[in-house]
């Protein structure tokens, strides 16, 4: 039975500090996974992985360290879960980078002038992947 508070309470805590942090992205301008920002998936997954590691904390403690964990971030490295046991079907920057490449020739530019000038917007900066198998990115800025 407590077992099952300590569960109900981390999951209030990580609903409402999901809440917040998306509020202050809105407020910011920063949320809208269509434009390649943060969307709901996103926010979900960096909240979780804070919650895991910091089971039983206070909210405003889990709202600190969502700032300092991710303004200090190494973005070389992906934000997830756990590892995948099996690597076969992973999800890997260069695939991202071609199939957006691939898309960018066949469908969105017309000249090569445009087409250089939308290549510069196809790095990737944050990598978020989602838990599962095969990985997949939510967020790829």
């Amino acid at each position: 039975m407590l077992q099952n508070i300590n569960i109900n309470d981390n999951m209030n805590r990580f609903r409402l500090v999901t809440k917040i942090v998306k509020r202050w992205a809105k407020n910011h301008f920063i949320y809208n996974g269509q434009f390649g920002f943060f969307n709901g998936a996103t926010l979900n997954v960096l909240v979780i992985k804070l919650v895991l590691l910091y089971f039983d904390s206070s909210i405003i403690y889990l709202l600190e360290k969502f700032f300092q964990t991710y303004s200090e971030w190494d973005w070389d490295y992906q934000v997830k879960l756990e590892e995948l046991s099996q690597k076969t079907m992973s999800w890997t920057v260069e695939e991202e980078i071609k199939a957006k490449n691939d898309f960018l020739l066949k469908y969105v530019a017309r000249s090569e002038e445009e087409k250089i000038y939308l290549q510069r917007h196809f790095d990737t900066l944050m990598v978020v992947l989602m838990p599962g198998y095969p990985e997949q990115t939510v967020l790829l800025m």
